[in-house]
């Protein structure tokens, strides 16, 4: 049997990603002991290829959709790699910056 999969485990969440079934799950940490089940799936968009996403970007681009993701996003995903790092890096917690920088 093959298997790819990872988690992320933060203060609240942790996030199991598989990429043979491509299907995301969460679960809250520190877990609800009485819970049978912790895991919830969530739905993952089907079409995440380069024409999907040019076509989107020249949607926005023509106002025809507003974006997916924004600045703010992208300083939190910047935030959390660099939290990440420096947690690796250090080889303990490393907290995740709030907030866009000034």
């Amino acid at each position: 049997m093959y298997q790819d999969q990872f988690e992320i485990a933060g203060t609240e969440v942790v996030a199991r990603v598989d990429n043979v079934t491509r299907r995301v799950h969460f679960a809250e940490t520190p877990p609800k002991w009485d819970a049978l089940n912790q895991w919830r799936e969530v739905a993952v968009p089907g079409n995440h290829d380069e024409a999907a996403v040019a076509a989107h970007v020249a949607d926005v681009m023509l106002d025809k959709a507003k974006p997916l993701a924004t600045a703010e996003d992208a300083w939190k995903n910047l935030a959390v790699a660099t939290a990440f790092y420096a947690a690796a890096q250090s080889g303990r917690p490393a907290r995740v910056k709030r907030g866009p920088p000034p």
